[in-house]
C-alpha cells in the first residue's frame, strides 16, 4: 500500500514542474493528495492531510492547534525554499515531525532579483517605465549610479553572499553584518564585517537577508531609518516582519531616506490601498523573487532528496528541528 504525500499547490498535471515533482514521489512509492489553497485556508489543509505521511506547503500557517490536528499520521513537513515562519517549529518538533527546507536552492534568483530591484530603483527604471506608457517623456531628472557605491548586505547568508557575488563588476565597497561571522568570506567575497550601525550610517544601499524571528521582527523601524543617509536606499526581499511598514511609509514620505525596493511586505497579498504602492521613490514586485525556472528545479530536487531520505530512514540533511527524532522515540 502506497504511502500518501499531500501537495499544496497551484501547479497542474502537465506543468514541467509538477510532472518532475509527481515522477519523483511517485518512484518513491507514495500517492498523491493534491490540494491548492492559500494561507487563509489552513484548517482545510490540515484537514486534507489526515493520513498523509509528508506535506508539501504552500505558506499556509502550520501552528500549535493545526500541528496537533496532524499528529500521529504526518512525519515530514517538506519545504520548498528557505523560510519556515509560518511554522511552529517547537511545535512541529513536540509532535515528532521533522521540518526540512531546500537551503541555497534560490540564492542565485534571489540575488539577481535584489540586484534588479536595486538598478530598477536607483536608475528609476520602474518610474520612468510608468511615465512613458502614460505619456510622459522625462529627460532633465537625474538617476544615480550603483558602480563604487558602499553596499550594506544585512545577513550574509547563502542570498548575501551571492549577492556579493553579483556586485563584484560594479567595484562596490562592500560591508556586511551577520551574527555568525567567517573571517574567511572577507576576502573570499571582498567584504567587510562591521556592526549594524556602523553599516547603516555608512551604507549608499542597504540590502535586507534576514529569516524572520523574534529577533529580527521589525528590525528596520524609526530609529534603523533615522540613522540611514538621506541619499540612502532600502532593499528588502527577505520577509516583510523584519521591516516596520509604518516607520518606511514615514521615512519615505519625509525624506528621511531617498526610497525603498521592496519584494516582501507585512501583510501578503498586499493591500492595494498600501501607500507604498502609491509612491514614486518605491519599487515593489510580489514576493516573486525567487520565482526562476532555475531555483524551482533545484528547489523541486532538494525537496526530492529529503523526502527519499526520510522515506529510507534517514534524517534529512537540511533538518531545521533535529530534535524531532527525540520525540518520536518517546511515542
Amino acid at each position: 500500500m502506497h504511502r500518501k504525500i499531500l501537495f499544496n499547490t497551484r501547479r497542474e498535471n502537465g506543468d514541467p514542474l509538477y510532472e518532475f515533482l509527481k515522477k519523483g514521489v511517485e518512484d518513491l512509492n507514495y500517492e498523491i493528495v493534491k490540494v491548492n489553497l492559500s494561507r487563509e485556508f489552513s484548517k482545510q489543509v490540515m484537514e486534507a492531510a489526515q493520513g498523509c505521511e509528508v506535506i508539501v506547503p504552500a505558506g499556509e500557517l502550520w501552528d500549535k492547534e493545526n500541528l496537533e490536528g496532524i499528529k500521529g499520521c504526518t512525519k515530514l513537513i517538506a519545504l520548498t525554499g528557505v523560510g519556515y515562519d509560518n511554522i511552529d517549529l517547537h511545535s512541529a518538533t513536540e509532535n515528532g515531525i521533522a521540518v526540512a527546507n531546500t537551503p541555497g536552492s534560490n540564492s542565485n534568483a534571489v540575488a539577481e532579483g535584489c540586484l534588479g530591484i536595486m538598478l530598477a530603483l536607483s536608475r528609476k527604471i520602474a518610474f520612468m517605465d510608468r511615465a512613458l506608457r502614460n505619456g510622459v517623456w522625462i529627460k532633465s531628472m537625474m538617476t544615480t549610479e550603483i558602480i563604487g557605491k558602499t553596499i550594506g548586505i544585512v545577513g550574509f547568508g547563502n542570498i548575501g553572499r551571492k549577492l556579493a557575488e553579483l556586485l563584484t563588476g560594479f567595484h562596490c565597497n562592500i560591508f556586511v553584518y551577520d551574527v555568525m561571522k567567517n573571517p574567511l568570506w572577507e576576502e573570499k567575497y571582498n567584504v567587510k564585517y562591521v556592526d549594524l550601525d556602523f553599516l547603516i550610517s555608512e551604507s549608499d544601499v542597504i540590502s535586507l537577508h534576514l529569516p524572520y524571528n523574534e529577533q529580527t521582527k521589525g528590525l528596520v523601524d524609526r530609529r534603523f531609518l533615522s540613522k540611514m543617509k538621506k541619499s540612502a536606499l532600502l532593499i528588502n526581499t527577505s520577509r516583510g516582519g523584519v521591516v516596520n511598514e509604518h516607520d518606511l511609509i514615514e521615512a519615505l514620505e519625509s525624506g528621511i531616506i531617498a526610497g525603498a525596493g521592496l519584494d516582501v511586505f507585512e501583510q501578503e497579498p498586499v493591500s492595494p490601498q498600501n501607500p507604498l504602492l502609491l509612491m514614486d521613490n518605491v519599487v515593489v514586485t510580489p514576493h516573486f523573487q525567487s520565482a526562476s525556472k532555475e531555483s524551482a528545479f533545484n528547489s523541486f530536487r532538494m525537496l526530492l532528496e529529503n523526502i527519499k531520505d526520510f522515506s529510507e530512514g534517514r534524517i534529512p540533511k537540511s533538518v531545521l528541528n533535529p530534535d524531532f527524532v527525540h520525540y518520536k522515540l518517546v511515542k
